[in-house]
């Protein structure tokens, strides 16, 4: 971090104040909209289909509705977005 710390100087003074702040902005609701995601997907999963497994099998069918019939684990892309738009903040490409 403390080597980047200058390339993120020299990008906020090329691109200036006001577009460093709106890409500020756009990093943070990019972050947002992962978090939305995250909750959308913990709030409209089936019951019976995922928990914290520590002793036995709890689930009774494999999940296949919803998000996760688009990708396997959601909620880690719903944790990249999130980390993505943080990332992307600091202006270090």
């Amino acid at each position: 971090m403390i080597v980047a710390l200058p390339e993120s100087e020299r990008i906020e003074l090329a691109i200036g104040e006001h577009a460093n702040h709106a890409l500020f902005f756009a990093c943070l609701a990019l972050s947002y909209a992962g978090l939305v995601l995250r909750c959308l997907i913990v709030g409209f999963v089936p019951g019976g289909t995922s928990g914290r497994n520590t002793t036995e099998q709890r689930a009774v069918h494999l999940n296949t509705s919803g998000a996760y019939s688009v990708v396997r684990h959601p909620l880690y892309v719903a944790n990249f977005v999130i980390l993505l738009g943080v990332t992307l903040s600091l202006l270090v490409w």
